[in-house]
């Protein structure tokens, strides 16, 4: 559907310029551009939605958004599983993810960590191993070993081998 609008020229003349406007019932240009408006946008991703997300505004809108520039794609989806709320805004080629809020407050360390098994507990990485058996065994094993102690190595032991 086209409607005129009135203009005017430099000389004073008026002219007549056609604009376009969306038929009803037409899914929303904003929805498909990705048109936001000025400023920041609250929401939460909602799901995966062809090459970009579906976000859901913090006013109830949906709008379909790509992953920002510097944004890594692995925060968006750790946002959407936990249901984080995201920044939005408009970008160069249309909506845009550029962060996630934080909404808990960072955890602490423990000033302790106890990790207790039955019979055995394994820690791993790569070729590096630790195992700890409940008789009291312990088993250190790798490529390459390092102790580095500023003060002293005790060794109690009653017998220890050195190949």
């Amino acid at each position: 559907m086209k409607a005129r609008v009135p203009a005017t020229s430099r000389k004073g003349e008026s002219k007549v310029i056609p604009i376009q406007r969306e038929r009803r019932g037409a899914r929303s240009s904003q929805k498909r551009a990705g048109l936001l408006g000025p400023g920041a946008h609250i929401g939460e991703v909602e799901a995966r939605e062809g090459g970009g997300y579906r976000v859901r505004l913090a006013c109830g809108r949906e709008v379909t958004v790509t992953v920002g520039p510097g944004v890594e794609e692995a925060l968006v989806e750790e946002a959407m599983r936990e249901r984080r709320p995201v920044i939005v805004a408009d970008g160069v080629e249309g909506a845009c993810i550029f962060g996630a809020l934080q909404t808990r407050a960072a955890r602490a360390p423990q000033p302790e960590l106890v990790l207790e098994a039955e019979k055995r507990l394994v820690l791993r990485v790569g070729r590096a191993r630790v195992e700890l058996l409940a008789d009291g065994t312990v088993r250190i094993s790798g490529q390459a070993a390092t102790l580095d102690m500023p003060r002293a190595i005790r060794l109690l032991s009653a017998l220890t081998e050195i190949p």
